[in-house]
């Protein structure tokens, strides 16, 4: 694209000379916002010409395209739910839309009932955000943010798992291009993949065909989160394909296997970084690596989790990087994925 000093020059040089075109002159003042404004419309065209290339959309433009093109929609956010233990008073009443709490996001109560005669009762608690900010460990949902009257205590005894994001652009755009190189036809295991994939909160599937002899598939699917599926998701899965998919196969749609990772080293701290700050960056970064390796990639490479302990702020080196007890890569069978399991770095 042209600047505007290159096009108000190319348009003086066609107005003949017998005319003042020095600065400040009426020719050269109202040719300048001319070529100021042809600037203007270059870039646009520029911007209107950049999006003819769908890698460069983002947001609801990359969404609008994508489904006039394929069909498919950006997976929406869904809200963590799961089953609380409330116990109080015998026969304290416990209100839809009343909140607990782990301390960090709130759940609401999305039904109406009583404590039992031995004041125990369980509930279905829905997080009040969308995404996997809902996600928490067994336990932690303890709090009440209000007293409600007749309720002592709360606790979930199970993790909960089933809260997913919004589908990221490069998510989307990885469909949208397997729709393109995979075309998925008359029950092909393209198209059990692609069933699966329509799933909101399944990040991934691997398709055996005549896993068990002819007339057979399997589905192995890993959750939004790069994490097991659960059995919810699960037989969502296997409903979903059971109403589109051909007469004929016998389908098992079944979670990918958990491995975990864990790993310990010792550091070296530049000046004024503590060791807790570190592992805490340390087990961030670890769990987006193994997030971006499940499915994709058939082992955990020993120096990459090193490069990664480097990237920390503050890691000056480290010694005696071990992942699960040992120096070697780490081994990912077919339908593994890893999880980060224990960090423990000291100085």
């Amino acid at each position: 694209m042209e600047t505007v000093d290159e096009t108000h020059q190319r348009i003086l040089s066609n107005i003949d000379n017998e005319y003042d075109k020095s600065t400040g002159s009426f020719v050269y003042d109202t040719t300048r916002t001319v070529s100021i404004e042809f600037e203007n419309v270059d870039r646009k065209i520029e911007e209107a010409e950049a999006k003819l290339n769908i890698e460069n959309l983002t947001g609801d433009e990359l969404t609008q395209v994508v489904n006039e093109r394929t069909g498919r929609k950006r997976k929406s956010a869904s809200f963590a739910a799961s089953i609380v233990r409330i116990t109080g008073q015998p026969n304290a009443r416990i209100n839809k839309g009343d909140q607990v709490s782990n301390g960090n996001v709130t759940y609401s109560f999305i039904e109406t009932t009583t404590l039992d005669a031995n004041g125990q009762q369980t509930v279905l608690v829905q997080c009040d955000e969308a995404g996997k900010i809902g996600n928490t460990l067994p336990n932690s949902i303890v709090y009440f943010p209000v007293t409600l009257s007749g309720l002592t205590s709360v606790t979930n005894l199970e993790a909960v798992t089933n809260g997913y994001d919004e589908e990221s652009d490069a998510s989307l755009l990885e469909r949208y291009f397997e729709y393109l190189q995979l075309p998925a036809t008359s029950g092909n295991p393209a198209h059990y993949r692609v069933w699966s994939l329509e799933v909101n909160g399944v990040g991934d599937a691997k398709v055996y065909p005549a896993w068990n002899g002819g007339g057979t598939v399997k589905v192995a699917i890993i959750d939004s989160n790069k994490r097991a599926a659960s059995e919810g998701l699960i037989s969502t899965v296997l409903n979903h394909i059971e109403e589109v998919r051909p007469i004929g196969a016998t389908v098992t749609v079944v979670s990918g296997k958990e491995k975990s990772i864990n790993i310990s080293a010792n550091l070296v701290l530049a000046n004024g970084h503590t060791i807790s700050a570190a592992q805490s960056a340390y087990e961030e970064s670890l769990v987006q690596h193994f997030a971006n390796l499940a499915y994709k990639e058939t082992y955990v490479s020993h120096a990459k989790v090193g490069n990664l302990l480097l990237d920390i702020p503050g890691v000056v080196d480290y010694s005696n990087l071990l992942i699960n007890g040992g120096m070697a890569n780490i081994l990912l069978e077919e339908e593994e994925i890893p999880v980060l399991g224990t960090v423990s770095l000291e100085v």
